[in-house]
């Protein structure tokens, strides 16, 4: 390529330049005419346009994606809106409205992998909102069964909030989740000091002491089961080590009760009859 060449491709691309800046400004100063003026599908048309141009600067970039993404909300365009506003905030867009209305409607559409990104981007860019960023983190994970990030998440609300019972079973269910079963039991009992009607947390606990006693009870009724011949002394050893399970069968039975009273228990009745059996107790063990 000789130098003659060489300058006429600079002058294109500075020429080319020039011109779009001039057509993006004017561009852009109708579209934000026409969305002033609520002509939504002009102003969307306009910012299009300019969004499939060459790019410009990150904060003219993240207003036109936002304003393209509430003209699309005006219009009934959820998915391109969303598509949008994702955009806008990938920008660092100004506007704590964007994110929040990217929060509500992804999460209206269920799009638990946008909703989560846009909680996360709004609690970098707005730390001040951290308390209702991550309660929202920690309701969106336990819904979606993200155990490991509901135990950060609501290990640090509990430290904010020690009070609220709803973030401390949350915490309990997800180590119980995690196999932390000691942790679960003891987030369990925190419930239910402070709300000891709390159904979740009853039957949490309730199976936690059942399936505690249950692998006890199985491993000495399998062994003297085992043996070949058994003695008097055998049969009263077994008697004696039995006790221990069924006081913890006893332990476990009134959270199960409590739990089952909710209907969304109800699934419970078996395991109820089956506690009832175990400490002999049939006359209540046939009501269930």
């Amino acid at each position: 390529m000789n130098f003659k060449s060489l300058i006429v491709i600079v002058l294109s691309v500075v020429f080319g330049e020039l011109l779009f800046a001039q057509d993006f400004d004017a561009i852009k100063t109708n579209a934000d005419q026409a969305y002033v003026s609520n002509n939504y599908p002009k102003a969307l048309e306009l910012y299009q346009q300019i969004l499939n141009g060459a790019e410009a600067d990150s904060a003219d970039m993240a207003l036109i994606y936002s304003n393209a993404g509430m003209c699309c909300t005006q219009l009934n365009q959820s998915n391109e809106a969303i598509a949008y506003f994702k955009k806008a905030v990938s920008y660092k867009v100004p506007q704590l409205m964007i994110y929040d209305k990217l929060i509500e409607m992804t999460k209206a559409a269920k799009d638990y992998k946008n909703y989560e990104f846009a909680l996360l981007h709004k609690l970098e860019e707005f730390p001040d909102f951290i308390g209702d960023v991550n309660s929202k983190l920690a309701y969106h994970y336990y819904n979606t069964q993200q155990y490991d990030k509901v135990l950060e998440v609501t290990n640090t609300l509990i430290e904010w909030y020690p009070d609220n019972a709803k973030y401390w079973l949350f915490n309990a269910v997800a180590r119980q989740n995690l196999n932390d079963l000691p942790g679960a039991e003891k987030a369990y009992d925190k419930v239910l000091v402070l709300d000891p009607e709390q159904a979740g947390a009853n039957m949490g606990k309730g199976m936690i002491l059942y399936n505690r006693a249950t692998a006890m009870y199985d491993k000495m009724k399998n062994a003297y089961d085992a043996l070949d011949k058994p003695d008097r002394v055998d049969y009263s050893n077994y008697r004696k080590e039995i006790e221990k399970p069924k006081a913890i069968f006893a332990k476990a039975l009134p959270y199960l009760l409590k739990a089952y009273e909710n209907k969304a228990y109800a699934s419970l009745s078996g395991i109820i009859k089956t506690t009832y059996l175990r400490l002999e107790d049939k006359q209540n063990a046939d009501k269930y």
